[in-house]
């Protein structure tokens, strides 16, 4: 029979869901407690290490705050695909603001003394 959680130590932040469906999200460089199947799914994508590695002693705590979801590793994702974590990054929304007409700079040349 298999734990109800795995602990281990995150690389990267994570979020999945726990056994009752509800989504967690661990912050990088901290302790996670994982349901089994996305502990193996981190372990097989690098997201997290076990706490034995020493890793977790050089980098525990390095990270402050609480991690934006939407920069999250999912660990809920197919096991035959892993996630890179560079797609889940929104997209940036860029906004045209009009600033009048270009304008030319002039520049005179100084010669060297």
């Amino acid at each position: 029979m298999e734990p109800p959680t795995v602990l281990l130590f995150a690389l990267r932040s994570v979020r999945w869901r726990d056994q009752n469906g509800e989504q967690r999200i661990g912050a990088q460089c901290s302790d996670v407690y994982l349901t089994p199947q996305a502990a193996r799914r981190a372990l097989a994508i690098g997201a997290c290490v076990e706490i034995a590695d020493p890793r977790r002693k050089e980098l525990a705590g390095a990270q402050g705050g609480h991690p934006n979801p939407a920069y999250t590793t999912d660990l809920d994702e197919s096991e035959a695909e892993p996630v890179a974590s560079d797609t889940l990054r929104p997209e940036p929304i860029f906004t045209v603001v009009d600033r009048g007409p270009d304008r030319i700079i002039h520049h005179r040349e100084v010669s060297a003394r």
